[in-house]
């Protein structure tokens, strides 16, 4: 690819100084995907992993860097206590540098972004990649179920770059009102569903962690009990919902993470629905309240699936005996598997 003098690909010359940043931070984690040694280098990693002196030398730098604005992210001052706002201190993908990310005040997502300005990378590339791969068709979305403050959604539209449309299903309020602002600023379009999905339509209570606003779910025991908060939503019949909302679409990409609901949720869907599901990472997590039942009929779905993994890159392909073992394994441990076709 030709260059200009300042690195940059002279098509993007007529683009505003956000776009081309935006651009060429893409380009830069394409690149990364692409190295050969990459996947090799990452399995060496993952056997033998960082050192604990390391680990802590690692954070000490990302303080100081946030400290200085520098890296990660910088909190404005505000009287809210629960809801906050973010500024990044330099490009990641959720966004340039100066990017406001509205979100609640916890110990996990919010220390996690203002250190790191990222959130669940892996698998917002992950996400990235299959929207990519689904450019040829007319009509397709990302559909982001449990989708907290848009992070995850936000981060792999950025990547991607492609002009699918993004669903996002929350049913925390304080989490939607934060989506829409986190969105706003999109090129992309995207619609905001206030409620849960379930088996049923009508109401239900929704559990939060004041420590770990990401936990929050319809299931009362995945929350400590010390720092349980509640709300009432909405609750909608997830087969409805996929039959009356997402049918127009040709093809889309999923994610599923509802803190123990997913296999409830991923059972009502249609088998043309799942026709139309080209890739997917799901949260599997072992509960003991979680129905076999269920587990069984999204296990029979994942036959039309070429590429099923635990991990991103789908490296190490798993059968659904494996799956359906830890999914019923009542461990309370929990794993993203990761689907394409």
């Amino acid at each position: 690819m030709n260059k200009s003098a300042d690195g940059e690909d002279p098509a993007w010359g007529d683009l505003s100084p956000a776009t081309r940043q935006l651009n060429l931070q893409r380009q830069r984690i394409i690149t990364e995907q692409k190295t050969p040694f990459a996947p090799g280098l990452r399995r060496f990693a993952k056997r033998f992993p960082k050192p604990a002196f390391l680990y802590e030398t690692l954070q000490i730098l990302r303080q100081i860097g946030q400290k200085l604005h520098v890296s990660g992210a910088r909190e404005i001052p505000s009287s809210d206590t629960q809801m906050v706002k973010l500024v990044l201190n330099k490009s990641y993908p959720l966004g340039i540098k100066g990017t406001e990310i509205e979100l609640p005040k916890d110990q996990v997502i919010f220390k996690h972004i203002s250190l790191r300005g990222k959130w669940e990378i892996k698998e917002s590339i992950f996400l990235a990649n299959q929207l990519r791969a689904l450019r040829k068709f007319e009509k397709t979305a990302l559909i982001d179920i449990g989708a907290n403050i848009g992070a995850i959604t936000l981060q792999a539209m950025n990547i991607a770059s492609t002009t699918n449309h993004c669903v996002l299903i929350e049913p925390s309020s304080r989490h939607a009102s934060a989506i829409r602002c986190n969105l706003s600023n999109a090129n992309f379009d995207f619609s905001v569903y206030e409620f849960a999905l379930g088996n049923v339509n009508g109401k239900a209570e929704l559990f939060s962690q004041e420590s770990n606003r990401g936990n929050s779910s319809i299931i009362e025991s995945v929350v400590p009990i010390s720092e349980k908060s509640s709300e009432e939503i909405q609750l909608r019949d997830a087969k409805e919902f996929f039959q009356v909302e997402l049918n127009s679409y040709e093809r889309f990409v999923l994610k599923s993470d509802t803190q123990g609901c997913d296999a409830l949720i991923l059972s009502r869907i249609s088998k043309s629905a799942w026709g139309k599901m080209y890739a997917a990472v799901i949260e599997v997590w072992a509960l003991p309240s979680i129905d076999p039942l269920h587990v069984a009929v999204v296990l029979r779905q994942l036959t039309e699936f070429s590429r099923i993994s635990w991990d991103p890159e789908c490296n190490e392909i798993v059968d659904s005996t494996e799956i359906g073992n830890f999914w019923l394994s009542k461990s309370s441990k929990s794993r993203n598997l990761f689907l394409i076709k």
